[in-house]
């Protein structure tokens, strides 16, 4: 991130890793007005663990090209006393070499709750707020009319709810 160069890194449950050693400042979902730099950051939120919950790493391919995949598979949303997901299912792919970063998303399995507004953190936490790329949507659209912003949240987050088909 921003020409840096990191050899570590350590998973939150909560939906993001941090590149680097330093244990984050906070491990919530506050993600708006975290603190902590280098966050990578597909669906950060605070999760739970939902039907059979795996983290998982691998890393695949040769010295020079290798693809680093971190899982977070079956976790679902804890904040509301009734779930808006059953299971959530992401993937960060760390590319060497390329040095690109991709996001992938498996299903979002809605719960049978009442479908409420939940507001994740989706992006790149840079060395602070203000060098960050943030994707914002609004949870009544779909996910494919999601947007990317610089810098901090203005205010509405990467926003979802069980009622989308996503």
């Amino acid at each position: 991130i921003y020409g840096r160069t990191f050899s570590t890194f350590i998973l939150c449950s909560n939906g993001f890793i941090k590149l680097g050693s330093a244990v984050p400042d906070q491990f919530n979902y506050e993600y708006a007005t975290l603190s902590d730099s280098n966050i990578i950051a597909p669906f950060y939120y605070d999760l739970d663990g939902g039907s059979s919950p795996e983290y998982r790493l691998s890393t695949a391919g040769t010295p020079g090209s290798r693809i680093c995949t971190i899982q977070f598979k079956n976790v679902k949303d804890a904040i509301f006393t009734s779930n808006q997901y059953s299971n959530i299912n992401f993937q960060i792919k760390l590319y060497e070499g390329s040095n690109n970063i991709e996001f992938v998303y498996g299903s979002f399995s809605p719960s049978i709750e009442t479908a409420a507004s939940i507001s994740a953190g989706v992006g790149i936490n840079g060395i602070n707020p203000q060098q960050s790329i943030n994707i914002k949507k609004r949870s009544i659209d779909s996910w494919s009319s999601a947007v990317f912003i610089e810098g901090p949240y203005p205010g509405n987050k990467f926003n979802t709810r069980n009622s989308r088909s996503e």
